[in-house]
């Protein structure tokens, strides 16, 4: 009886092992169970990041005021007569050409806007002919507005009062005319008084639209200064146009 060598032995285990190997790698290897609740919680994790929201950077422009601010930012004052020069030197005339039509008077203010009729591009001169002293009445002199078109067409309608400034010009009912706001200050017996008269320029002519005689009463300055100061800041409807004071009450 002959007996294998172990030359052809070898070669045979080899092969053998070799196939139960390749049959154990060929199973699949069985997986150890998740713990109890963890699927839940993983598709309530893929939910929420499908409607998790994406946030958003805010913006803010200039001022610090974000656009969703916008209307919540307080509306600024048509005028407020505690600082009355902030509105004169939006209307000062500056190094501007008066018109031929203003002689030699002293131009206290100039604004742009329709004032004679919708639509029309005209310029209003606010001028004080002081005159001759010994001629000119109390408050200083005669004034007269000189409106003045693109065209060259010059207008002069005269106002009753020569210590007004221009602080405003706003169109106060929205019929594309515009009107003057203006604002003058005296003394009575060491209290400053402040007083607005709204007019309209239609057709040239002038109509008062409404006044406030006592805008502001300031004491600060007075035998009485603890009187303090108080009056109205006029305030304009972004809407509607409508002008309304807003009392106020302050101390020195």
């Amino acid at each position: 009886m002959r007996f294998a060598s172990s030359r052809t032995i070898r070669p045979v285990l080899f092969a053998c092992v070799a196939a139960a190997a390749l049959v154990a790698c060929s199973e699949p290897m069985e997986q150890p169970a998740p713990p109890e609740g963890a699927e839940a919680e993983a598709a309530d994790a893929s939910d929420d990041s499908k409607t998790a929201k994406i946030p958003v950077p805010e913006i803010r422009d200039a001022e610090g005021l974000s656009p969703r601010e916008t209307e919540e930012a307080e509306t600024p004052p048509l005028f407020d007569p505690r600082s009355p020069d902030a509105g004169m030197s939006k209307f000062a005339a500056g190094a501007a050409t008066p018109p031929d039509a203003a002689g030699e008077g002293n131009i206290t203010g100039k604004a742009a806007g329709s004032f004679t009729a919708p639509g029309a591009n005209e310029t209003a001169w606010l001028v004080v002919d002081t005159g001759p002293l010994e001629a000119s009445p109390p408050d200083g002199g005669e004034a007269c507005i000189v409106l003045v078109s693109v065209g060259g067409q010059v207008e002069e309608v005269s106002i009753a009062d020569a210590g007004f400034s221009i602080v405003a010009a706003p169109d106060t009912n929205r019929d594309g005319l515009t009107e003057l706001l203006l604002y003058t200050e005296t003394m009575q017996q060491g209290v400053t008084v402040g007083r607005a008269r709204l007019i309209g320029l239609r057709g040239g002519e002038v109509q008062t639209v409404e006044t406030w005689d006592n805008l502001l009463t300031d004491a600060c300055d007075s035998p009485n200064p603890g009187a303090g100061l108080k009056g109205s800041v006029l305030m304009q409807d972004e809407d509607t146009g409508a002008i309304t004071a807003e009392p106020f009450q302050d101390g020195c």
